[in-house]
């Protein structure tokens, strides 16, 4: 099999049920910012050393090419695999688990360790991609699910963030809003 197929030389790609669709649409725009910030999240499981944050994550990142899917497919068609409500549930677990692990007192300046400046990253990339993809459903329909699993994501980097932070030692440092 080529990687190479040479059917998207026009400007065009496939979509899953076999529609061509340009490939300045902003739905395969959408799918493009997927990937960005799958490969982002690669980059912090190639670093740490937390096997908890690798598994997870790893989970994430499978979980992602979910929507990557749902997002390349039609709504009116049941040939792919859509992101669930348990998808979104998982994340929000996450997000219940890490919150009894860190305090959150104040706004943080985005540092600290360079895994949880990393998960700052992909925090901010996440919140980004939300955004492009609620624009999208503002013009076409989409699964609804993955608005809230992005915007759940970006809360679980920012938790992820912090609990590197304490378990390293690293001092979080407060926004000073009087400068």
């Amino acid at each position: 099999m080529s990687i190479s197929t040479k059917t998207g030389d026009g400007g065009e790609t496939s979509l899953y049920d076999g529609s061509r669709i340009s490939k300045a649409s902003r739905k395969i725009n959408s799918v493009g910012y997927i990937d960005e910030l799958n490969s982002e999240i690669g980059l912090i499981v190639s670093k740490t050393y937390s096997q908890k944050f690798k598994t997870e994550l790893k989970t994430i990142q499978n979980e992602l090419f979910v929507i990557g899917s749902d997002l390349a497919t039609p709504m009116n068609s049941r040939e792919t695999k859509r992101l669930q409500e348990r998808h979104l549930q998982r994340i929000e677990k996450y997000v219940e688990k890490y919150e009894t692990e860190v305090e959150i007192t104040d706004f943080v300046l985005p540092g600290g360790t360079e895994i949880a400046s990393l998960f700052h990253i992909v925090r901010t990339q996440s919140r980004n991609v939300e955004r492009k993809i609620v624009r999208v459903s503002e013009v076409e329909e989409i699964n609804p699910i993955i608005i809230k699993y992005l915007n759940r994501l970006s809360d679980l980097f920012y938790l992820m963030a912090l609990y590197e932070n304490k378990n390293q030692d690293q001092k979080e440092e407060s926004v000073n809003f009087d400068i």
